[in-house]
């Protein structure tokens, strides 16, 4: 049966009559044979989700290039480590884990529950829309957020940037003046702060909910 014809588009979202992704248990995942293997199997789990995870054709390159650079680049321990004070290192059962949940978690962003429709009284038209999931919108901003993310944040694979703003911001006094930032902050841009309270909320998120986004 040809999978294409599977499909039809309501308003902005995409209607699919077939699974596109599959979520895996640990137990799955561990009769692999090799730790790469095992990413391999995750990474084409991810990537099979990317028509689904939003309408826009940009979203949809953002999200390939986030999942890449997870699979290729990034080191979440250490990542995890310079952004959160005495924490242990995941081991690989915990990792993975992690990973799983948060598949699960972008699945979740891409499906409604039918529910979802009947708790939300229809007074208008604008309420016969299905409000967004909570993964919904974490994913979104997660997208947002990458595309304004300057390349130094990106492909800083020691995350060097994080303890350079720290250093920084340590050195400011209790009531710093405008003079002040500006002599700490001329050999480091200023605006990594934001990125960086963005970075440290998203690894706590992670820290609630056992994730790796």
């Amino acid at each position: 049966m040809n999978k294409i014809k599977q499909t039809a588009t309501v308003g902005n979202d995409l209607i699919v009559k077939y699974q596109v992704s599959s979520l895996i248990k640990l137990e799955e995942l561990n009769k692999l044979s090799s730790k790469k293997s095992k990413f391999l199997s995750l990474y084409k789990r991810f990537y099979r989700l990317r028509n689904m995870v939003d309408s826009k054709p940009y979203n949809k390159e953002i999200y390939q290039k986030i999942i890449r650079r997870k699979f290729t680049m990034e080191d979440f321990n250490l990542k995890r480590s310079i952004l959160l004070d005495d924490v242990d290192i995941l081991s690989e059962i915990s990792l993975f884990e992690r990973i799983i949940n948060t598949l699960a978690f972008v699945h979740n962003s891409t499906v409604y529950l039918p529910s979802e429709r009947k708790e939300k009284p229809i007074l208008f038209f604008q309420d016969l829309e299905l409000p967004q999931r909570m993964e919904k919108l974490i994913i979104l901003t997660l997208l947002r957020m990458d595309q304004q993310k300057p390349h130094i944040i990106k492909y800083d694979r020691k995350y060097e940037w994080v303890p350079k703003i720290n250093n920084q911001l340590n050195n400011l006094s209790n009531d710093p003046d405008s003079k002040e930032y500006k002599s700490a902050f001329k050999d480091v841009d200023a605006n990594l702060i934001g990125f960086r309270d963005y970075e440290l909320n998203l690894m706590r998120l992670n820290e609630c909910y056992r994730l790796c986004l």
